[in-house]
């Protein structure tokens, strides 16, 4: 995924504005303490979630897929919803926490660097 949106009524608050600002932040911050989760399309008309590797740079959720099963293809030019959670991986007393993004999808070729972070 190139990047996620959120979107926000045009008729909103200032504080609740903020508060969603703030929201899509904390979802990102989440997102970076784990690096698997879970991606949700459709396929032939029919819809499929995939394992997926990620990394959250600049702003973006960028996804890595198997290349085998045309997964990448399915999902590019889409609009994807992606989830990854900590309640596998939590410590007794730790919170527990789960994030969606839903965004518009497109093929990215990473640069070097971004590919060293997928490892």
């Amino acid at each position: 995924m190139a990047g996620a949106s959120g979107y926000v009524l045009k008729a909103i608050r200032g504080n609740e504005l903020l508060a969603a600002v703030r929201d899509v932040a904390a979802r990102k911050s989440l997102l970076a303490r784990t690096d698997y989760g879970r991606v949700a399309t459709s396929m032939r008309a029919l819809p499929f979630l995939a394992l997926a590797r990620h990394v959250v740079d600049d702003g973006r959720v960028l996804l890595r897929l198997p290349g085998n099963c045309g997964y990448h293809r399915a999902c590019a030019g889409g609009v994807v919803a992606y989830g990854a959670d900590n309640l596998g991986s939590a410590r007794p007393g730790a919170g527990l926490w789960s994030v969606q993004v839903v965004g518009e999808c497109s093929a990215y070729e990473p640069t070097a660097a971004e590919l060293d972070r997928f490892v």
